[in-house]
């Protein structure tokens, strides 16, 4: 049993090219004609460009999107975050601690831990880094990474530190920390170190 490929061919119809346009150029005037797009009126094109100019101006003398939600919970994270920390740095208790919620999970080890750092350094240097942001129905994790530097006025090397930490906060419109997880950059001088 053999395969039997044939050659289809299309009957060929007397004054048509094989694309199915008029040898004769006077003949074909439709709307297959490789020649319509030369044959519109100039003042069609110049139409479509003041309707496409009108548009412009239309869209950019309007007000602009405003931002959406989950954007300003970022940025509002962004300045908590900023906040904690410049407040940690400059050892400003009340600052810090007006950023850690009343319910805090584990709020006397973590207050006896930074009042613990206020007292043993003389400078603290800290970097945080957001990686990733979770908007739960009652609360925001953000998970960072940090690294910092505490120096003692005493002039003995420099104590550097790293780690990732899990922030619980608070869904409000001046978030506030619930829960810390993970290596706290906060209360970092323990007892016997």
């Amino acid at each position: 049993m053999g395969i039997c490929l044939q050659h289809h061919t299309t009957p060929s119809v007397p004054g048509l090219s094989e694309r199915g346009h008029f040898l004769d150029p006077r003949l074909d005037r439709g709307y297959n004609s490789p020649m319509r797009f030369l044959k519109q009126p100039v003042q069609e094109g110049r139409i479509w460009l003041l309707v496409g100019l009108l548009l412009f101006i239309y869209g950019c003398a309007t007000q602009p999107l405003g931002s959406s939600s989950v954007a300003l919970t970022v940025d509002q994270l962004r300045q908590a975050f900023s906040s904690i920390k410049t407040s940690y740095e400059k050892k400003d208790e009340k600052g810090f601690f007006s950023m850690v919620h009343p319910s805090f999970q584990t709020a006397a080890p973590l207050k006896a831990g930074v009042l613990r750092d206020f007292n043993l350094f003389s400078e603290a240097n800290i970097s945080l880094f957001m990686n990733r942001v979770q908007i739960e129905e009652t609360s925001i994790l953000t998970w960072a990474r940090w690294e910092g530097v505490w120096k003692t006025a005493s002039g003995s090397s420099p104590l550097e530190r790293r780690g990732y930490v899990l922030f619980e906060w608070t869904k409000t419109d001046a978030p506030q920390l619930l829960a810390i997880q993970g290596d706290s950059p906060f209360g970092i001088a323990f007892p016997g170190e």
